[in-house]
């Protein structure tokens, strides 16, 4: 038996980590597997084949792979082959192995992300409910197209899922089939058919505020509501910097930087890890030293709820359209809504590409950016008509 810890450079990720894999080769045969560990090459020891420790997790990771290595060594030993190595595993049921990728993304042994995270404790939530109403508990190597369809029909009936939710769920699972078999612990290729696909989701129908109604809320004066005030000045302040709720909670004043006498507003998506730097304007630095460039208050919920009052204070109620529902405009307004406001009348004003506004917002993928505007058929014949081609 011979084994070798590498770090697989020949790939490398955006966020400039590497996979770590061990090579073991026995009885003529030879394979890599991935131990599921992502670290840059600054932090990979090459001679001792370890995790650095200038690596705040190197010692779980090193833990990982002594015991994925002690684990083939011991499977050999014990009269295993090659054919029926990690065999168990991939006969275990779908959920525990959804369980266990969450354990792993919690305990900093995977390069997951919160709201990754929060994303595989949602589909295994799902998965529980799913087997408790079918009483089918499918397995990683058992999985095929009959559970697809029953799951999927399962999420939108009981799940009460709509095609962004089922879009989800598809997503993570087949992200959970990957890593099944990238460790070798099942051979169904399943989820790369075809038919195992994610639901096409249309042009987002969610409503947005137009720049003369966001001058309307940046004229109305809410002193005599200070509590309305405060939740309008956060969503002003996300609208001008195209945030997110969870990335404005984090802001602070170490996240301005000056560039040629001008002051940025520089952060990393938390969704995405990707780096966006924006300008501050004049409002928006105002705003800022208002509240400490602290907006770190509250939840997404109780924001959601005290900016609807405001927006009905502000006298923006025309009667619009959401999805199947009918309703005056200010019961649809959310903090993230700022967001998607921004976005779109930026490219409404016919001054940014949808390149440049996918940097100022970071997204991370344009054709999401592009679903995610909103705008009419007549939206962009009005942009069309700013061109020289039309004169």
């Amino acid at each position: 038996m011979n084994f070798r810890t590498v770090l697989w450079t020949y790939f490398v990720k955006k966020n400039g980590t590497c996979d770590v894999k061990i090579y073991f080769s026995h009885l003529n045969k030879k394979k890599y597997f991935s131990t599921g560990i992502q670290v840059t090459p600054k932090d990979w020891d090459e001679r001792k084949e370890v995790v650095r420790n200038t690596n705040p997790l190197a010692s779980r990771y090193n833990a990982k792979i002594a015991k994925m290595r002690l684990d083939i060594e011991r499977h050999f030993l014990e009269g295993g082959s090659w054919s029926n190595l990690f065999e168990t595993s991939g006969k275990s049921s779908l959920t525990e192995f959804v369980d266990k990728i969450i354990e792993e993304g919690r305990s900093g042994l995977l390069s997951i992300t919160r709201g990754t995270l929060c994303n595989y404790r949602s589909l295994h939530t799902r998965l529980v409910e799913y087997e408790q109403k079918s009483g089918d508990k499918p397995t990683l190597e058992g999985l095929d197209m009959n559970f697809y369809q029953n799951f999927t029909t399962f999420l939108s009936t009981d799940g009460n899922c709509q095609l962004p939710g089922i879009d989800k769920h598809v997503k993570i699972l087949k992200r959970v089939m990957n890593i099944g078999l990238e460790r070798k612990i099942h051979e169904n290729t399943i989820h790369r058919e075809k038919g195992f696909r994610r639901p096409r989701l249309n042009k987002s129908n969610k409503i947005f505020l137009t720049e003369k109604e966001i001058a309307i809320l940046e004229s109305i004066d809410l002193r005599t509501q200070p509590h309305l005030e405060k939740e309008l000045d956060r969503f002003l302040v996300a609208y001008y910097f195209l945030l997110r709720f969870s990335d404005l909670q984090k802001i602070t004043a170490d996240n301005l930087i000056e560039i040629d006498n001008r002051i940025f507003l520089r952060y990393r998506a938390g969704k995405t890890q990707k780096e966006a730097t924006i300008p501050v304007r004049t409002r928006a630095m105002e705003l800022m030293k208002k509240y400490n460039f602290d907006f770190s208050w509250g939840t997404n919920q109780q924001a959601n709820r005290q900016l609807k009052m405001a927006i009905v204070s502000a006298g923006i109620n025309d009667i619009v359209e959401q999805g199947d529902v009918t309703a005056p405009k200010s019961s649809f307004i959310t903090m993230h809504t700022a967001r998607r406001s921004a976005a779109t009348n930026l490219y409404l004003s016919g001054e940014f590409s949808i390149k440049t506004i996918a940097d100022l917002g970071g997204w991370e993928n344009i054709k999401t950016l592009q679903i995610y505007l909103r705008c009419s058929n007549m939206d962009s014949a009005k942009l069309a008509a700013k061109s020289d081609y039309f004169i």
